[in-house]
């Protein structure tokens, strides 16, 4: 039975939970990324109040007033100085959310600042002692204001946002930002007011909230709220206010219920998190539907481009592998020199932050998934290390394997429910784990042993009954022999045919599941390696400290390990290497000389919060690509300076190899000569390419048998509604062997939305899809791709982190199955699989009048050029059935009139059929058998191009009465 104490105590939780939920939610209906600095913008004034009350002796309620108009500032200052500087360059909510953990990084460094830290052991100052008990429980002056003031703070918020002239415009820029700029709404502006109530509202929670324990610690109340604010936002889709409101008191009721019953804090933690991995399953498709989370949060760094006179260079051919052997030495003399042989702890543990930074940098840079709980999968592995390696006293290398087989099961547990919805929820249930695995999973006996808090690591051997680590040096130098060997690992996996899909997954999700390709599995992939990388880590981590305690592996270090991807640069495991070298040998060595400057932030982890925080910020704003980025950018101009300088002396002509440089459009993008589909239209056979590798291809890569007589597609009775909306009505159209055939209409017909119910993007209310005979209107993407569908979508964005080859590569990706393992170690099958997948991928870029661009990123390329990409992709899998959706728009007029040839030689190629959107009325009546016309959601006529051109009905709606345009038809007007 719950007592009216606890009930009282879950509604207290609750409405502080609530308070932040709403401000939270604000944030992100207006800017469309999680700030994760939210819960920290107001620690910084809760301090204060505690260092003028308890130290100085003011007044509480004279005082709370400035503090809270800190609280506003510092949103304010964080917008216009960090945040909006930044969003100008970039949508990417992955980068914002980044930027905003920096934020967060620097406002706790702040917290340890001498002057800002109170003296007095005084607690939590009170506004006022009532004498109020209710069930039991003895309610402060604290609590009484949290239950008057929240609800009013609320209510007002409320009316401010319903009523006044500056609510209707934040609500306006919030719902559709591009539509209130249109009605001279200012954006900027009210980002910046919504940033100034955030920071205020997370002022007031963390004032409200700093009497909840019995001594007040700044440094781990941020990350804790932080996890609840997330979590009671995840409950409204993160962007609900009611319903985040409801969130928030239920995750506090919960907690104080269970806590009261089990009397144990971990466990009501616990529950909480329960919960939240409940909501974000319930309300995943109202979560997907908020975010837009696909793409990297930083651009991609193009290849290195050796100018043509210096390839002939053996230094440069073998620049890279000269730069590893010289770092790998440095690493092996430094712990011998006299300053750190007394330091060789820390060098120590300086090789383990390098090794969980690589697994980051794996799942961040490459997945573009965000974990905030990447440090408690290292306590997890510390403390597999301190259980196993003193009961069972096994060797250090089966502690590696098993403890990295717990983290990566851990890992897949904690993130599948975050992957079935799409966006940035994964970094909601890590950092659930961050908090709850210090709180309770470290204390239970199964895993923490008898005495949690101090569990000592016994001495290990590196194989059973061999190779006895007796000293620092000898775990040093073990821990740079597995640094360099997962490095090594994850650069062959990057350069695999399963590397090559998690890049294609984070950039595009729909077009690779197009492929046949299933992106969950894909991310769970990188999710297990990553937790085996860091767990592993933790190994190595018990046996230098040799004991282990929960205090170890405190939320916040988790938040801020993602400074050593960032700052080396996301996506470079060399950079992120480098930067935890430079972050950590900064912490440990150069932070005590500064202690007697910088008091507490001169030690290790202040220090390190404000390095940090201070080089996330400066990456995102400044330097994207991190160290790598720069190191890159430099060895370029230095190789353009020496090759300028080496032609001039020669006489050579051109400094440089201008191929990727010559043809750019006016915003830099790679365009084409303008004659590659021409190329493709009047080259090799389709057929032919590879066929010295596999024998006869037709249909190849379809594993679905088609049932005998089936057309190619039959769709009947579809009907789909969005909202009040019927985006398709009763449509039915059937595309028959070797047939090309069209889909014309106004824009809003319906076209696009049949083919994503055609190939999977969409599930209609009702109706039915047969390809080749199999009934496929519940099936995947990925699960249509096996009955030899493939399709183009209209904004042929692909994958912005591959290049034009890798890009044809990963449509090819289901002929040959490469498992993670083997592609890690670069097993033979697996690199001679990669050399046939790349011999054939060149052919068809060359047949499609691509060579020239076969080593430039995509997103390098112009709009025309990445359709032709596109099409080239397509033409890969072999399809049985292709859909082309507007595949000639961006397309220059020259490339255009020679589409109509090419797709002929695509259909008979490879004997496939091709049902095509496009709107170049001339093209695709001289190109298709047969015509459907859709208006409203539905077909409205149905034949060959001349009938198409005559009917009634599709010169009302669509092609009109106008004779330009009816003549652009090539129809006669008749009167």
């Amino acid at each position: 039975m719950v007592s009216s104490g606890t009930f009282v105590l879950g509604i207290l939780s609750g409405l502080i939970i609530s308070l932040l939920a709403v401000g939270f939610v604000l944030v992100y209906r207006a800017n469309r990324f999680l700030n994760l600095a939210h819960a920290q913008l107001g620690v910084l004034s809760a301090v204060l109040l505690l260092k003028v009350v308890n130290d100085w002796g003011w007044n509480w309620w004279l005082s709370v007033v400035p503090c809270l108009i800190v609280g506003i500032a510092t949103g304010l200052l964080v917008e216009r100085f960090i945040i909006e500087p930044v969003r100008r360059r970039t949508k990417s909510p992955v980068r914002l959310l980044i930027l905003t953990i920096g934020v967060s990084q620097v406002l706790l460094a702040l917290t340890y600042i001498p002057g800002l830290v109170p003296s007095s052991s005084a607690p939590f100052p009170q506004p006022f002692n009532p004498n109020v008990q209710i069930g039991g429980v003895v309610l402060s002056g604290m609590s009484l204001l949290t239950l008057i003031a929240v609800p009013v703070v609320l209510a007002l918020l409320t009316i401010y946002l319903e009523f006044t002239s500056i609510g209707k415009q934040i609500r306006a820029a919030a719902g559709n930002p591009e539509a209130a700029r249109l009605c001279g709404i200012s954006v900027s502006r009210v980002s910046l007011i919504t940033w100034g109530i955030a920071g205020g509202l997370s002022a007031l929670a963390a004032i409200l909230n700093g009497p909840a324990t019995t001594s007040f610690n700044a440094q781990a109340v941020g990350p804790y709220l932080l996890a609840l604010t997330m979590g009671a936002a995840a409950f409204g889709a993160f962007l609900s206010f009611p319903v985040a409101v409801v969130g928030g008191l239920g995750l506090g009721l919960v907690y104080q219920v269970v806590a009261a019953q089990t009397s144990n804090a971990g466990t009501a933690e616990l529950a909480v998190f329960g919960v939240i991995l409940v909501v974000i399953l319930v309300r995943g498709r109202a979560i997907g539907r908020a975010f837009a989370a696909e793409g990297a949060a930083v651009p991609e760094r193009p290849g290195l481009r050796i100018p043509e006179v210096l390839r002939g260079s053996s230094f440069l051919r073998n620049g890279m592998r000269w730069l590893i052997g010289l770092s790998v030495m440095v690493a092996i003399v430094f712990p011998l020199l006299p300053y750190f042989k007394s330091n060789q702890f820390l060098l120590v543990l300086v090789l383990v932050y390098a090794l969980i930074g690589v697994s980051l940098t794996m799942l961040v840079g490459w997945a573009g998934q965000v974990s905030l709980g990447q440090f408690a999968l290292v306590g997890i592995g510390a403390y597999v290390t301190a259980k196993w390696a003193g009961q069972s006293g096994w060797s250090m290398v089966e502690l590696l394997v098993v403890a990295g087989l717990v983290g990566a099961f851990v890992m897949v547990v904690i993130g599948l429910p975050a992957l079935r919805v799409r966006g940035l929820t994964l970094a909601v249930t890590t950092l659930s784990l961050a908090v709850i695995a210090p709180d309770w999973l470290y204390q239970q006996g199964w895993l923490g042993g008898s005495t949690p808090f101090n569990e000592p690591v016994q001495a290990m051997t590196i194989l059973p009954g061999f190779g006895s680590i007796g000293s620092q040096l000898s775990l040093y130098y073990v821990v740079l022999v597995v640094l360099v060997l997962v490095v090594a690992a994850a650069a062959t996996l990057r350069r695999s045919a399963v590397g090559r899909t998690i890049i294609a997954v984070r950039d595009n999700e729909r077009a690779v599941a197009s492929f046949g390709i299933k992106p969950v599995t894909v991310k769970l992939r990188i999710l297990a390696l990553s937790g085996f990388v860091a767990a592993a880590a933790g190994v190595f981590f018990a046996a230098d400290w040799q004991s282990v305690t929960p205090t170890y592996f405190d939320a916040d270090f988790s938040i801020a390990l993602l400074a050593i991807p960032v700052v080396g640069g996301l996506g470079s495991l060399g950079g992120a290497v480098a930067a935890a070298v430079l972050l950590y040998m900064g912490t440990f060595f150069i932070a005590p000389h500064v202690s007697s400057l910088l008091g507490s932030v001169g030690q290790n982890v202040g220090f390190f919060l404000l390095l940090g925080g201070l080089g996330v910020i400066g990456s995102m704003m400044q330097f994207p690509n991190g160290i790598a980025g720069m190191v890159q950018e430099w060895w370029q101009g230095h190789l353009n300076k020496k090759a300028a300088r080496f032609t001039t002396v020669s006489g050579a002509g051109t400094a440089m190899n201008q191929q990727s440089l010559a043809a750019s459009d006016g915003d830099g993008a790679i365009s084409a000569p303008g004659t590659a589909i021409e190329r493709a239209a009047t080259g090799i056979s389709f057929a032919t390419i590879g066929r010295h590798e596999d024998g006869p291809r037709k249909g190849r890569h379809a594993t679905t048998a088609p049932i005998a007589g089936a057309p190619p597609l039959t769709v009947d009775h579809v009907a789909i509604r969005f909202g009040g909306i019927d985006a398709l009505k009763d449509a039915a159209i059937k595309v028959g062997p070797g047939e090309i055939v069209g889909l014309i209409g106004p824009n809003g017909a319906g076209k696009t939305t049949l083919m994503n119910i055609i190939s999977g993007v969409l599930r209609p209310d009702q109706g039915s899809v047969r390809l080749f005979g199999h009934e496929v209107a519940r099936r995947p993407p990925d699960i249509r791709a096996h009955f030899g569908l493939a399709r183009s979508f209209q904004d042929a964005t692909l994958f912005a982190g591959l290049t034009v080859t890798e890009t044809v590569q990963v449509a090819t990706s289901r002929r040959v199955k490469t498992h993670l393992l083997p592609a890690m170690v670069g097993a033979p099958w697996v690199r001679s699989a990669e050399r046939s997948s790349r011999r054939r991928a060149l052919e068809i870029v060359e047949a499609f009048g691509l060579g020239q661009w076969a080593d430039a990123l995509t997103s390098e390329l112009s709009t025309g050029m990445r359709r032709i990409c596109d099409l080239a992709a397509q033409v890969a899998t072999e399809p049985r059935l292709l859909l082309l959706d507007e595949p000639t728009a961006g397309v220059a007029q020259r490339e255009a009139e020679a589409f109509a040839p090419l797709v002929r030689r695509i259909r008979d190629d490879l004997e496939c059929a091709i049902l095509v959107i496009e709107h170049d009325m001339p093209m695709l009546m001289g190109l298709c058998d047969r015509v459907y016309a859709l208006d409203q959601g539905s077909v409205i006529a149905e034949g060959a191009p001349a009938q198409i051109r005559e009917d009634p009905a599709v010169i009302a709606s669509y092609l009109g009465t106008s004779s330009t345009a009816i003549s652009r038809s090539g129809l006669t007007v008749t009167t």
